[in-house]
Protein backbone atom coordinates (compact mmCIF):
# COMPACT_ATOMS: atom_id res chain seq x y z
CA UNK A 1 0.00 0.00 0.00
CA UNK A 2 1.50 3.42 -1.11
CA UNK A 3 1.84 6.35 1.29
CA UNK A 4 -1.31 8.12 -1.22
CA UNK A 5 -3.35 4.98 -0.36
CA UNK A 6 -3.02 4.71 3.01
CA UNK A 7 -3.20 8.98 3.32
CA UNK A 8 -6.22 8.03 1.74
CA UNK A 9 -7.84 5.59 3.54
CA UNK A 10 -7.05 7.17 6.52
CA UNK A 11 -9.09 10.49 5.72
CA UNK A 12 -11.86 8.50 4.72
CA UNK A 13 -12.00 6.85 8.13
CA UNK A 14 -12.20 10.59 9.44
CA UNK A 15 -14.75 11.88 6.87
CA UNK A 16 -16.71 9.37 6.38
CA UNK A 17 -19.89 8.44 8.70
CA UNK A 18 -20.57 5.60 7.15
CA UNK A 19 -17.49 3.03 8.09
CA UNK A 20 -18.73 0.40 10.53
CA UNK A 21 -16.05 -1.26 13.07
CA UNK A 22 -17.45 -4.49 13.43
CA UNK A 23 -16.35 -7.78 11.41
CA UNK A 24 -19.58 -9.19 10.30
CA UNK A 25 -19.54 -8.56 6.33
CA UNK A 26 -15.94 -10.38 6.38
CA UNK A 27 -15.89 -13.75 4.14
CA UNK A 28 -12.56 -15.72 3.75
CA UNK A 29 -12.39 -17.03 0.49
CA UNK A 30 -9.09 -18.57 0.38
CA UNK A 31 -5.79 -18.50 2.12
CA UNK A 32 -2.58 -20.37 3.67
CA UNK A 33 0.19 -20.36 6.23
CA UNK A 34 3.90 -20.77 4.79
CA UNK A 35 4.82 -23.98 6.75
CA UNK A 36 8.07 -22.40 9.29
CA UNK A 37 11.13 -24.22 8.33
CA UNK A 38 12.81 -24.79 11.56
CA UNK A 39 15.04 -22.80 13.14
CA UNK A 40 13.05 -19.42 11.60
CA UNK A 41 11.51 -17.01 13.76
CA UNK A 42 9.20 -15.74 11.21
CA UNK A 43 6.54 -16.98 8.56
CA UNK A 44 3.98 -15.39 6.67
CA UNK A 45 -0.15 -16.32 6.38
CA UNK A 46 -2.01 -14.60 2.64
CA UNK A 47 -5.50 -14.99 2.20
CA UNK A 48 -8.02 -13.45 0.42
CA UNK A 49 -11.04 -11.82 1.94
CA UNK A 50 -13.83 -10.33 0.74
CA UNK A 51 -16.50 -7.46 2.51
CA UNK A 52 -19.90 -8.17 1.80
CA UNK A 53 -21.11 -5.45 3.01
CA UNK A 54 -22.44 -1.64 1.12
CA UNK A 55 -19.89 -0.02 4.19
CA UNK A 56 -16.21 0.01 4.41
CA UNK A 57 -15.08 -2.67 6.66
CA UNK A 58 -11.78 -1.98 8.81
CA UNK A 59 -9.34 -4.51 10.30
CA UNK A 60 -7.65 -3.01 13.21
CA UNK A 61 -5.15 -6.44 13.89
CA UNK A 62 -4.47 -10.15 14.10
CA UNK A 63 -4.06 -12.38 16.57
CA UNK A 64 -3.34 -16.24 16.80
CA UNK A 65 -2.38 -18.08 20.09
CA UNK A 66 -0.35 -20.29 17.63
CA UNK A 67 2.13 -17.55 17.62
CA UNK A 68 4.44 -15.01 19.58
CA UNK A 69 2.76 -11.96 17.65
CA UNK A 70 0.67 -11.48 14.27
CA UNK A 71 1.40 -7.73 12.56
CA UNK A 72 0.18 -6.81 9.20
CA UNK A 73 2.77 -6.09 6.81
CA UNK A 74 3.61 -5.13 3.12
CA UNK A 75 6.23 -5.90 0.97
CA UNK A 76 7.02 -3.54 -1.59
CA UNK A 77 10.21 -3.96 -4.43
CA UNK A 78 11.55 -0.56 -5.44
CA UNK A 79 13.10 0.47 -9.10
CA UNK A 80 16.94 -0.74 -7.61
CA UNK A 81 14.89 -4.74 -7.30
CA UNK A 82 15.34 -3.99 -3.34
CA UNK A 83 12.31 -5.14 -1.45
CA UNK A 84 11.26 -4.16 1.58
CA UNK A 85 8.69 -4.62 4.37
CA UNK A 86 7.10 -2.15 6.55
CA UNK A 87 4.28 -2.31 8.84
CA UNK A 88 0.50 -1.22 8.50
CA UNK A 89 -1.67 -0.14 10.62
CA UNK A 90 -4.71 -1.51 9.52
CA UNK A 91 -6.50 -2.83 6.40
CA UNK A 92 -9.36 -1.23 5.30
CA UNK A 93 -12.14 -3.08 2.82
CA UNK A 94 -14.39 -0.77 0.82
CA UNK A 95 -18.01 -2.18 -0.09
CA UNK A 96 -17.94 -5.52 -2.21
CA UNK A 97 -13.67 -5.28 -2.07
CA UNK A 98 -11.51 -8.08 -2.18
CA UNK A 99 -8.47 -7.79 -0.24
CA UNK A 100 -5.90 -10.21 -1.84
CA UNK A 101 -3.19 -11.06 0.84
CA UNK A 102 -0.46 -12.29 -1.41
CA UNK A 103 3.76 -12.83 -1.27
CA UNK A 104 4.94 -9.67 -2.22
CA UNK A 105 2.04 -7.60 -1.38
CA UNK A 106 0.03 -7.16 1.73
CA UNK A 107 0.13 -10.39 4.33
CA UNK A 108 0.78 -11.62 7.86
CA UNK A 109 4.06 -11.59 9.78
CA UNK A 110 4.23 -14.50 11.82
CA UNK A 111 6.48 -14.34 15.01
CA UNK A 112 6.73 -18.58 15.63
CA UNK A 113 6.95 -20.13 18.76
CA UNK A 114 10.21 -21.48 19.68
CA UNK A 115 8.15 -24.52 21.45
CA UNK A 116 5.68 -24.98 18.43
CA UNK A 117 5.62 -27.36 15.74
CA UNK A 118 3.80 -27.38 12.73
CA UNK A 119 2.04 -29.87 10.10
CA UNK A 120 1.14 -29.71 6.71
CA UNK A 121 -2.07 -29.01 6.44
CA UNK A 122 -2.57 -28.00 9.83
CA UNK A 123 -5.46 -25.67 10.43
CA UNK A 124 -4.34 -22.62 12.04
CA UNK A 125 -7.26 -20.09 13.94
CA UNK A 126 -6.64 -16.44 13.25
CA UNK A 127 -8.76 -13.37 14.90
CA UNK A 128 -9.69 -11.02 13.58
CA UNK A 129 -10.22 -7.44 15.48
CA UNK A 130 -12.55 -4.93 13.89
CA UNK A 131 -13.54 -2.91 17.27
CA UNK A 132 -13.81 -2.70 20.78
CA UNK A 133 -16.18 -6.09 20.57
CA UNK A 134 -16.02 -7.15 17.43
CA UNK A 135 -14.01 -9.47 15.93
CA UNK A 136 -14.28 -12.50 13.32
CA UNK A 137 -12.30 -15.52 13.22
CA UNK A 138 -11.10 -18.25 10.46
CA UNK A 139 -8.90 -20.91 9.74
CA UNK A 140 -5.84 -21.15 7.60
CA UNK A 141 -4.14 -23.99 6.79
CA UNK A 142 -0.47 -25.09 6.85
CA UNK A 143 1.12 -25.52 3.42
CA UNK A 144 4.74 -25.95 2.28
CA UNK A 145 5.13 -23.11 -0.02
Amino acid sequence: MSKIQLFLASLMIVLCPNIIIACDSLELLDGWVKKPLPGTKYTAAYFSIKNNSQETQTINNFNSNQFVKVMIHSSRTNSDGVTRMRPVGRLMLLPNQVLEAKPGGIHLMLRVKQSEQFNTDQLILFSAFCGENSDWQFSLPIKNS
